[in-house]
C-alpha cells in the first residue's frame, strides 16, 4: 500500500516539475554549514553518508542486497529488474529532493523563530509548493515522507529477523504448534 501512495507522489511531483517549469532560486555552491551554528552545524563526515543518495558511498546497497533480495527473490533471473528499478526509483527521489530544495529560498527554510527548519519539513513545504501549495497538498506530501519512514523502519525489522535467524539457527525460530 505504501508503494502506491509514494508512486503516485513521485509521478505527480515529477510531472509538476516538467509542466510547471519551477526557478531554481538557490546558489549552486555554498558552504557545507551555510551559516548554521549549534546542533544543526553537524560535522560534514557522518553526514555524507546520508546526503549521498541513502548510502552509496558507504555500501548499504551491498549488504542489503547480500542478504535480503537473495532469500525473498525465487528466480535469480529476477535480481537485475528488481535492483535496477529500486535503485532508478532511489536515483528519481533524490532528484526530485535536490530540486525541492533548490526551489526554496534560504527565508523558505527557516522557521518563524529564525533557526533551520528539519529536513522533512523543508521537504513538506516545498513539495507542497510544487503541488500547488494547498493544505491537501502538504498533507499528502507528508503521508509519502511517513510512507518511506515506516518502510525503512519494516525493512530494518526484516533484516534484523534474517539476521538473528542466520546467527541462532533454528533454535532463534518461534513456531507456534497446535496441542
Amino acid at each position: 500500500m505504501f508503494f502506491y501512495v509514494v508512486f503516485f507522489g513521485l509521478i505527480a511531483l515529477v510531472a509538476s516539475i516538467i509542466i510547471g517549469n519551477p526557478a531554481y532560486i538557490r546558489p549552486d555552491y555554498t558552504d557545507f554549514f551555510a551559516g548554521l551554528t549549534g546542533a544543526a552545524a553537524m560535522p560534514l563526515w557522518p553526514l555524507l553518508f546520508v546526503t549521498i543518495a541513502c548510502g552509496s558511498v558507504s555500501g548499504w546497497h551491498s549488504l542489503v542486497s547480500s542478504s535480503a533480495t537473495s532469500k525473498q527473490i525465487e528466480n535469480e533471473k529476477d535480481v537485475a529488474p528488481v535492483t535496477a528499478g529500486s535503485m532508478l526509483a532511489e536515483g528519481v527521489l533524490a532528484l526530485l529532493a535536490l530540486s525541492i530544495v533548490a526551489t526554496l529560498t534560504v527565508a523558505d527554510t527557516t522557521g518563524v523563530d529564525g533557526k533551520q527548519l528539519s529536513a522533512a519539513a523543508i521537504f513538506t513545504k516545498g513539495a507542497g509548493a510544487l503541488l500547488g501549495g494547498s493544505s491537501t497538498a502538504s498533507a499528502y506530501i507528508g503521508l509519502i515522507f511517513v510512507a518511506l519512514a515506516l518502510a525503512v523502519m519494516m525493512l530494518v525489522v526484516r533484516l534484523g529477523r534474517l539476521t538473528i535467524h542466520e546467527i541462532g539457527g533454528r533454535k532463534s525460530h518461534c513456531s507456534i504448534t497446535n496441542t
